[in-house]
């Protein structure tokens, strides 16, 4: 189990509350307000929002800490979402960012100039099953930039 607070991060064992790692972060963790901060991108690699722009990386298993992502505005206190290969990013201003995975470079956006409900989901329908769906909190349709 991952939890963090301030500048540092830890890795506990669920079944025995002992300490496995622990880390020193560049910026204290972004207060996501008690909902979850970190996202699992690799079975040893996990992003956790630092600041108000940087998304940080950790190698859980060597303990090495950089910084995955920085943006030029203000990012969601919020944790990074993986969906269909892709990490995505919640921009304050009510967009989303997609970003590589292995790298952390910028792929797209998508500004939908309006507040956005939780997570960007992956289409189960029949036609387009390969869709990614962004859903706006405000009723009405946007035609989103890409």
């Amino acid at each position: 189990m991952l939890s963090g607070s301030g500048s540092e991060a830890w890795l506990i064992d669920p079944r025995d509350g002992r300490e496995l790692g622990r880390w020193r972060l560049p910026e204290p963790l972004a207060d996501t307000d008690h909902r979850p901060a970190f996202t699992l991108v690799a079975p040893d690699r996990c992003l956790m929002p630092c600041g108000p722009r940087s998304v940080v990386a950790i190698r859980l298993s060597s303990g090495l800490v950089d910084q995955f992502f920085r943006h030029d505005a203000d990012l969601s206190a919020s944790a990074a979402e993986f969906t269909d290969g892709v990490v995505w990013l919640r921009e304050r201003r009510a967009g989303y960012l997609a970003v590589d995975p292995e790298d952390g470079a910028k792929l797209w956006n998508v500004d939908v100039r309006q507040p956005l409900i939780s997570e960007v989901v992956q289409s189960s329908g029949v036609e387009k099953p390969d869709d990614l769906i962004v859903v706006s909190a405000q009723p009405g349709e946007t035609k989103p930039d890409s």
